[in-house]
């Protein structure tokens, strides 16, 4: 059964666009258009097509998420997120601890961060690209200003290709609110790429004012993670190594999420529940102390003592001694052939 050129070039468009083999985006547009020639057989042939045409871009639509926005399709594994943020509650803690501070109280106040009486002030000139009219005032009750942010690897369209690689997704907004998701899966989400980004990884957007799904997916192909992460030559990326962690952190855009690979010494809970895991590496010194990696608690985990790990997360330390610092892990990767069983 033949194709016309025209809707040979729509389909090679969707392919481009999906990541969908062409190929197979031409068994299904026939598949269509013999089951339409079963229901209508007193069609032309060019209503025929016209017909089937207009459900196979349906049928797309529905399947890819297309209905609501162009971004594209992405195929990927999650192996990490951020607890959901509130950038408007952080900004009045830190009005709140420069005014409680005699030393940094009138810096807050020249700066417009703060009343002479301590109450925080909004500092955004705009919000969601658009003039903020309480610009400068204290903040409303009813402000907020969510973020949650993914992690993982993926490949564009709906299959994992060369291009895995690792990345972030950004959700702002109510949206970072509930966001269902499966951990070490295959996903299918939609994200645009963020643009002006410079960072080294993937960073991609989450539609805005839609839901984000991470769709599970049936894909028998197993992706090389390990590899995808280890090494990027383009933006320039490279797994963090215990002893070069804290110079690493100072170096860099503190923004941007490090990859810390290290062998689980010890599994501790700290008194709020969350793990404090302790990480060695042949190439620290014996006189060194071992990296301390704080989990989340409600995180959770599948490798033991001695499992070789890849974990995501940023550095923090005390304000007045940097000496002190720990890793803040926000997920992990464990790869299979260093894994040790645990949990």
């Amino acid at each position: 059964m033949s194709i016309s050129k025209q809707i040979l070039e729509k389909i090679a468009s969707f392919a481009e666009k999906l990541g969908i083999p062409e190929e197979e985006l031409k068994q299904n547009f026939l598949q269509i258009k013999e089951e339409l020639r079963a229901l209508m057989p007193d069609l032309s042939e060019r209503q025929l097509e016209r017909k089937a045409y207009k459900r196979f871009r349906g049928n797309l639509r529905r399947e890819y998420g297309s209905i609501y926005s162009s971004a594209p399709v992405w195929t990927g594994i999650l192996f990490g997120c951020t607890d959901v943020l509130d950038f408007v509650e952080l900004m009045k803690r830190k009005a709140i601890r420069l005014w409680s501070n005699p030393e940094t109280r009138q810096m807050a106040i020249d700066q417009m961060l703060v009343t002479s009486d301590g109450v925080p002030l909004d500092p955004r000139e705009t919000v969601d690209f658009k003039p903020n009219p309480n610009f400068g005032r204290p903040f409303r009750e009813d402000d907020h200003s969510y973020y949650r942010a993914f992690f993982g690897v993926c490949s564009k369209g709906t299959s994992f290709g060369d291009d895995l690689q690792f990345f972030r997704l950004n959700i702002n907004g109510d949206n970072a609110l509930e966001v269902d998701y499966t951990l070490w899966t295959p996903v299918q989400f939609r994200g645009n790429i963020k643009r002006k980004s410079e960072y080294p990884f993937l960073d991609l957007n989450a539609i805005s004012r839609q839901p984000v799904e991470f769709k599970v997916v049936d894909i028998e192909e197993t992706p090389d993670i390990l590899e995808a992460l280890e090494f990027s030559e383009w933006p320039p990326r490279k797994i963090t190594e215990l002893p070069d962690l804290w110079d690493q952190y100072c170096s860099n855009d503190q923004r941007v999420p490090i990859l810390l690979e290290g062998d689980v010494l010890d599994i501790r809970t700290t008194d709020k529940g969350n793990r404090l895991i302790y990480l060695d590496d042949e190439d620290l010194d014996w006189d060194e102390p071992a990296v301390r990696c704080l989990l989340s608690g409600d995180f959770p985990i599948n490798f033991g003592i001695d499992s070789r790990v890849i974990f995501v997360g940023t550095v923090n330390h005390r304000r007045d001694d940097s000496d002190d610092y720990w890793f803040t892990a926000w997920g992990y990767y464990a790869p299979e052939k260093y894994l040790i069983p645990g949990g």
